[in-house]
């Protein structure tokens, strides 16, 4: 570099303006570069411990700010100056009206946002205009740093996505959201004043007012737990509040009724009318696939979406087994399916009985018959079946069979019922219809047993002879 005296105000104004909005955020530091290279020079800002970077500056702008930097002639305190004014002037035009000078009474005035009175703002007299001002500013800079509830949601819903968190998911903690949060004091809350106290109240009058089961509840307090777990690994939080709560108090608040063991499963009459009406609809109509998926529903317990993503190459007749490994997923943001692993991601294999061999070869003979080509078990020639339409078919069946409308879910806790009443144990019961056992004995295993059957146990365990 030449031996050139430069004097800061040599630097183009857009060059002292960049300098000094960086150096009024005090979450910023401004490092100039020591690389020096021939085209635009940088400036690297660190914000939060993330590295980002400028070009505004002219290659002359930057030589310039190194040079009085290392002979000690950088005036920083007129770039403080500056720096300061522009902050000011930030706060100030963030505030809808006006400052009207002195009248009578020699006062300046002004107005800042209060939702408590009629017409929402608040009058401010002071004798200078700089008072005023300074009033003004002092609201907004306390508005803009609040880091409310909802903001610190929606950075943690980020989060979720970048990190591969499915679209349904998310939908699903929008949803939650909006059920349980909007329109409440929580939402408007400054995280930073969120204490494991405060929580605690929230989920409990969350629960009472809604009426909440402890699944809803788990959902409720995930949010809290993941949004407040991010602010504190972003450090906008010393630490995560709700590490200092015990959940187990709010067990007692859930709504915990259930439905009958009838309600939630099918009795044997129930099911051999639902039987016998889906073998009259495969007589009427043999191309209505979702009636056979049904069908298999009611031999194997499989889940909705493991029937839709059935091919035909997961029979294996040699071996005698039935291989189920996927599932059809809707996604709910794009409104389109997909093939995906199953819900616990584990591969499982069913014995195939006669009575599967029997629908397989049933549906063989149809597949021959309209000329059906497609990969998919239970499809015709213009596409597969979807999980919706396997659902929709159970219900319609049910109805159809004059017996109450129950789910496909509802065919998996009977069979799994059945087989528990017949002697099975759990964690056969469980690897067959694919769940965990723990999940398997408690919302999967009803007394299905009949009244006769229960009065022979009875009978042979009466202790007067």
């Amino acid at each position: 570099m030449s031996d050139t005296r430069w004097n800061f105000w040599s630097l183009s104004d857009a060059g002292t303006l960049l300098l000094c909005h960086n150096m009024c955020d005090m979450r910023k530091r401004i490092i100039i570069s020591t690389t020096m290279k021939k085209t635009n020079k940088i400036i690297p800002l660190d914000v939060r411990g993330t590295t980002k970077t400028a070009t505004e500056l002219t290659s002359q702008e930057l030589e310039a700010l190194q040079y009085m930097k290392k002979c000690g002639k950088l005036d920083m305190v007129n770039v403080q100056k500056q720096a300061d004014m522009i902050k000011r002037n930030e706060y100030l035009s963030m505030n809808p009206w006006k400052i009207s000078e002195p009248k009578s009474d020699k006062f300046w005035r002004g107005y800042i946002p209060d939702k408590s009175k009629p017409n929402g703002r608040r009058q401010i007299k002071r004798t200078t205009r700089k008072g005023v001002e300074d009033a003004i500013i002092d609201y907004w800079k306390k508005e803009s740093d609040h880091i409310y509830f909802s903001d610190a949601f929606q950075e943690w819903k980020d989060i979720q996505e970048l990190i591969g968190v499915s679209g349904n998911t998310l939908l699903k903690y929008k949803s939650d959201y909006k059920r349980f949060f909007s329109g409440t004091d929580f939402e408007k809350m400054d995280i930073r004043d969120i204490t494991s106290q405060t929580i605690s109240v929230f989920m409990i009058q969350t629960i009472k007012c809604l009426n909440l089961k402890p699944k809803a509840g788990a959902a409720l307090w995930g949010i809290i737990n993941g949004v407040m777990k991010n602010a504190k690994i972003n450090r906008q939080i010393p630490e995560n509040p709700c590490e200092y709560i015990n959940t187990r108090l709010f067990q007692k608040h859930y709504d915990k009724s259930k439905k009958t063991a009838a309600e939630r499963t099918f009795s044997s009459e129930e099911a051999n009318k639902l039987y016998q009406v889906l073998l009259e609809s495969e007589q009427k109509k043999p191309t209505h696939m979702q009636v056979y998926a049904v069908e298999l529903a009611m031999m194997t317990g499989m889940r909705v979406g493991e029937l839709a993503g059935l091919y035909w190459s997961d029979i294996d007749y040699e071996n005698g087994i039935l291989n189920i490994s996927k599932s059809e997923k809707h996604d709910r943001v794009t409104n389109e399916y997909h093939i995906s692993e199953t819900k616990n991601a584990k591969e499982r294999f069913v014995p195939l009985t006669d009575q599967m061999i029997s629908l397989f070869k049933r549906l063989e003979q149809v597949r021959t018959k309209y000329n059906i080509t497609s990969d998919y078990l239970f499809a015709t020639t213009t596409g597969h079946c979807t999980p919706r339409s396997i659902s929709e078919c159970a219900r319609y069946k049910c109805a159809q069979a004059k017996i109450p409308v129950k789910s496909i879910h509802a065919i998996r806790r009977t069979l799994n019922s059945r087989m528990r009443v017949n002697g099975a144990d759990s964690v056969t019961t469980a690897a067959l219809i694919g769940n965990t056992p723990a999940v398997n004995e408690n919302f999967y295993t009803y007394d299905v047993s009949e009244q006769k059957y229960k009065k022979e146990l009875i009978r042979k365990a009466s202790l007067c002879g």
